[in-house]
């Protein structure tokens, strides 16, 4: 859960920075249904929706505290939209991320 709710907050700081959407395709792995619906559930900024997410996914004593923060993280930020970085347009260089 403590990882679930990390990956959101890097996904949250990466979607509400510069966006192409053209190029966006949703990554194969085991967690993509989770952050497809939870997008979906924060883009429809309606408490009902973000509760039935976080009672599926947050423990039952703070999904309605959850629901809650995500409205007003909205409210803050706004939607959310994903998007893809074209890795061409980085270089690395052992730890190091560039920017050409």
């Amino acid at each position: 859960m403590r990882n679930l709710i990390l990956l959101l907050v890097v996904l949250i700081t990466t979607f509400t920075t510069a966006q192409n959407k053209n190029n966006f395709e949703w990554p194969s792995h085991e967690v993509t249904p989770v952050f497809k619906n939870f997008t979906e559930a924060y883009n429809s900024n309606d408490f009902k929706t973000l509760e039935k997410f976080t009672t599926k996914y947050y423990p039952e004593k703070k999904a309605k505290q959850k629901a809650i923060y995500w409205t007003k993280i909205f409210t803050e930020y706004g939607p959310l939209v994903p998007y893809k970085i074209a890795e061409e347009k980085f270089r690395t260089t052992s730890n190091l991320v560039l920017r050409y």
